[in-house]
This record gives C-alpha cells, structure tokens and sequence, in this order.
C-alpha cells in the first residue's frame, strides 16, 4: 500500500513549486498507476523505484528522474519498503528551473542528473538521511530557489491566460486565448508546449478527462460533454488507467490515499 504526504513549499516557490510529496509504501514490492498530471521531479530516498512511462519507453530506474507533464496514465513501481520525495512543477516552474522545453520530456521520464547538473548527487545524498517530508523539504526549499529565473513578462501573461481558460465551464475554443492577448495561436501554442508540454487543445482534451474522472470518482457526472459513452471511457482511461466503473470500486482503496493526500505545514 503507498502512503502519500503532502507539504507546500516556501513562499518564495509558490506559483514555481505545486507542492512536495512524500511516497511510502510498507510492502517489499508495490506497484500504482499514476494519473496524468503535472512535471515532477522524484529522488529515491530508500529502496528501489521504477516509473514506466509506456510500451515505447524503457522504465526509468534512476536515483533521481525528472518526468515531464503527462498526459496520459503511467506506472509507478517500488521495491524493498521504499520511499520517494518528489517535487511537483508547475508550467511556470519547469520553465523557470529546467532549461528544455516541456513538451520534449512530455509523458517521458530523464535521469535527473543529466538535464539538473552534477550538483543533484548532492541533493539526493542530502534528501536521502532525511526522516521526515518536513526535513526534506527544508533542503529542497534552496536548492529550487537557487535555481529560479525570470521568466519574460509576455511568457506569463500566456500562462495566467491559459490557466483562466482552463478553468472555465464551459471551456471556449482555444483561440479565445490567442485573442485576447492580440497573440497568433501559432505563438501561443509555442509558449504553451514549452511551459506546459503540449498545445492548447492537447491540455483541454487532457483536462476534461481528468475532471470527469474526478466527478465519477466522487459519485458525480462529468462537467463537459464527450461523444458517446464509449469516448468517455477511453479517455478517462487514458488519464487514469482505470474505466469508469473501476474508479468507482476504487473509491476506498489505496488510489483514494494516493489522490486525496495528507497535507503538512
């Protein structure tokens, strides 16, 4: 069974740094489908740990992996009571501390040494003698500050429009965006799989998915529309890993710890 804590990060990181996490599982091998979600970089702190990121991707088994935003579903796999730490980004923050764009790394994993530098072995070894989410994330907290950029001022307007528009119910059509900010929806698009891994309609069609699997996981029905039945079943198994009626079986297992975390500090 996986254990999930969750801690926020210093105020400096917020908008950078969604949130840090805390994995444990308490048998010698565990296995857990990870919905799509957002970039994030994981360090093993004890154990072993895989994240397989599809049939065309070998599983990536390093100490420290950095995994872009997905849009699908992905497998994680940990092996002798491990624990892992991870740090969730946010488009803002993958742009401000990883120097490639996100849609190269999209629904794919990296050693995290070859895209962060050297200094990382020295973070892992740092995360790894913590106990505690709170200890690890007293060191995490200056090693992203550390790392923080600015970002060009007309890079975060595309996001704060984004974000708004992902937010609506019901969501217009993306050029709406592009409108708005008197911006070419080439442009846009540009700034979007940078920051966010994909275009506007790859991050809709990924977040209607999980908002309607996230309805139908709390016993609701889906927010937008979707063509048939059969549609809205292949796309929320393709964020989630699950079908519609297994999501609803679920909703007292070990994915409800995973999805509906601890929060400390």
């Amino acid at each position: 069974m996986i254990d999930c804590l969750v801690q926020r990060p210093d105020r400096l990181l917020r908008g950078l740094i969604d949130s840090y996490v805390c994995l444990s599982s308490d048998q010698w091998t565990d296995h857990h489908i990870l919905p799509a979600g957002q970039a994030c970089l994981w360090v093993v702190v004890r154990g072993q740990a895989t994240l397989d990121c599809g049939p065309e991707t070998p599983k990536a088994v390093w100490p420290a992996t950095l995994t872009g935003p997905f849009h699908r579903h992905h497998q994680l796999g940990m092996t002798g009571h491990a624990q892992l730490f991870g740090a969730r980004l946010t488009p803002a923050g993958w742009a401000s501390v990883i120097k490639m764009a996100a849609h190269r790394l999209a629904d794919l994993a990296a050693n995290a040494t070859h895209v962060l530098g050297p200094s990382l072995e020295q973070f892992h070894r740092e995360i790894s003698s913590c106990a505690q989410l709170a200890e690890m994330a007293d060191v995490a907290n200056p090693f992203f500050a550390d790392r923080i950029k600015p970002l060009p001022l007309s890079h975060q307007r595309v996001n704060q429009a984004l974000s708004a528009w992902l937010a609506c119910a019901p969501r217009p059509a993306p050029d709406v965006v592009s409108q708005q900010l008197n911006m070419s929806a080439r442009q846009v698009a540009r700034i979007a799989n940078c920051y966010w891994g994909g275009p506007p309609r790859t991050l809709a069609r990924t977040d209607r998915a999980l908002r309607a699997a996230a309805a139908i996981w709390s016993g609701g029905d889906p927010a937008e529309p979707f063509a048939d039945a059969s549609h809205l079943i292949r796309e929320v198994k393709r964020v989630t890993g699950h079908t519609p009626r297994k999501l609803l079986s679920l909703r007292l297992s070990p994915y409800d710890r995973l999805n509906a975390p601890k929060e400390q500090g």
